[in-house]
């Protein structure tokens, strides 16, 4: 499906947040101009303001494993006190181009997720692009949900854990390439679904709409997506690689989608959504009218978002109980 030539404005309640985030100095940072750590401390600010407000949950936990002599930080939100031994969990994979975010930025998102689909969720703080190069993080991803399912299995007698995939933007790309190449088969089995923002999953930028809207002015920009793709490959010729529309789609699990008409990746999602038809892969395929790439960051700001966020984990829900479509 084609970018549309006329595209309708962006959503006023959005644009009026991204104005106040702009007045206080705190609009996204230029990646592609602004030293790394600037940028990141930029970007960690913004999403203190965003993150004033919370969702509460029952209670958040942190658990840190070593990877190869690193830590790597995992917190836990259990929306209820009954959660605390269930062995069913949402595995959170945040966005930032590979490159910026932590448990503690997408906290709030976290935290929405959790109390709006009512189940826990662990948000995996992986190591960051470009200290650390393609495919770390994927090893390193795997080897935290292997622990994660073994501590679920211990504290449920063995049962096998019940498990979401989430993920937005290059945290969906993410998800997706490790559950193709990375898990093993037992692992595999344990997912009973993903649910994927606005992902990276075709190689560079040569869709319709990075051609129409990749100048930046919805936000993201080809210019920056490159410097996203270059942070996070140690060679380009290994875009390929990391881009899960060209791995095997056959016998994934059932797969939500969702993105913005203004996201130049909007290609990049129903592209992945016409090569699951033919792969003859339970999916859905959703559009949010105008709003652009990144809208999950407002989910304690716009009501449109948490509704989004609640048809999620409906969906999520199904797929747990084996009814999604």
């Amino acid at each position: 499906m084609p970018t549309p030539a006329i595209l309708p404005p962006m959503n006023s309640e959005l644009l009026a947040q991204l104005d106040r985030l702009k007045v206080q100095g705190l609009a996204a940072p230029d990646v592609t101009t602004l030293e790394i750590s600037l940028a990141r401390h930029q970007l960690a600010k913004q999403y203190q303001v965003l993150n004033e407000e919370v969702d509460s949950v029952y209670q958040v936990r942190d658990i840190t494993f070593q990877f190869e002599g690193e830590d790597v930080i995992t917190r836990l939100y259990y929306p209820t006190k009954e959660d605390l031994q269930t062995n069913t969990m949402i595995i959170y994979l945040h966005g930032g181009g590979w490159s910026f975010g932590d448990y503690q930025t997408h906290d709030g998102i976290s935290r929405s997720f959790a109390h709006l689909s009512n189940i826990p969720v662990a948000t995996i703080s992986y190591a960051l692009a470009p200290e650390k190069k393609f495919p770390y993080q994927h090893r390193q991803i795997t080897y935290v949900i292997e622990q994660l399912t073994q501590i679920l299995q211990q504290q449920n007698s063995g049962a096998p854990p019940q498990l979401i995939f989430l993920g937005d933007s290059a945290g969906a790309n993410l998800a997706l390439s490790i559950w193709q190449n990375y898990l093993s088969t037992q692992l595999q089995a344990y997912f009973a679904g993903m649910v994927l923002f606005y992902g990276v999953y075709t190689p560079g930028m040569q869709t319709h709409s990075w051609q129409t809207i990749g100048d930046g002015r919805y936000g993201l920009s080809s210019t920056a997506m490159q410097w996203y793709w270059s942070a996070f490959l140690e060679t380009s010729e290994q875009i390929n690689q990391a881009s899960p529309i060209l791995a095997n789609l056959n016998n994934l699990p059932p797969i939500w989608l969702m993105v913005g008409d203004l996201d130049p990746l909007i290609d990049d999602t129903t592209q992945l959504a016409h090569q699951l038809q033919v792969a003859k892969v339970k999916h859905a395929c959703h559009i949010l009218s105008g709003y652009p790439h990144g809208f999950l960051r407002f989910c304690n700001q716009l009501p449109a978002i948490r509704d989004v966020i609640m048809q999620a984990g409906k969906n999520a829900q199904q797929m747990l109980k084996g009814t999604f479509i």
